[in-house]
């Protein structure tokens, strides 16, 4: 697979989370205290997002010998300091790894407030995300 492949199926994975998020994007923090089945489906989602969205950028940032990262929100912001995605968008974009960091290893006492936001308020990030690498890869 090559790289563009890679990064491709990835964007691919993140457009399918999107669109069962998007379903999903009305509930509130009660609804996901009262339906455990509907909160892991979220959280879940969230979590293949974002996993996707650190992939990615690891990959490019790889491509061009930049390693120079030594956590997701620093691979964030050195997507935006190389001109992948632009550098207000990084600057804003690099608190959800602290968010993909509590979803992974503190699941059981995630602020379900929280979880709300960023499903009402965030996946139009993800969505500027896709696009930022998108023209990234036409540029390429």
């Amino acid at each position: 697979m090559t790289d563009r492949e890679l990064i491709l199926k990835k964007l691919e994975q993140i457009e399918q989370a999107l669109q069962v998020l998007e379903r999903h994007r009305t509930h509130s923090a009660k609804e996901f205290e009262h339906s455990l089945e509907t909160r892991w489906m979220v959280e879940r989602g969230l979590e293949i997002i974002m996993q996707a969205v650190f992939d990615i950028g690891a990959h490019i940032l790889a491509a061009d010998k930049k390693n120079d990262w030594e956590d997701y929100a620093g691979l964030i912001e050195k997507l935006g300091l190389h001109g992948v995605v632009p550098e207000e968008f990084a600057r804003r974009f690099r608190d959800m790894a602290g968010f993909r960091n509590v979803l992974v290893h503190e699941y059981l006492e995630i602020d379900l407030r929280i979880l709300e936001r960023v499903v009402k308020e965030e996946l139009e990030n993800f969505r500027k995300f896709v696009r930022y690498i998108m023209e990234y890869l036409e540029r390429k």
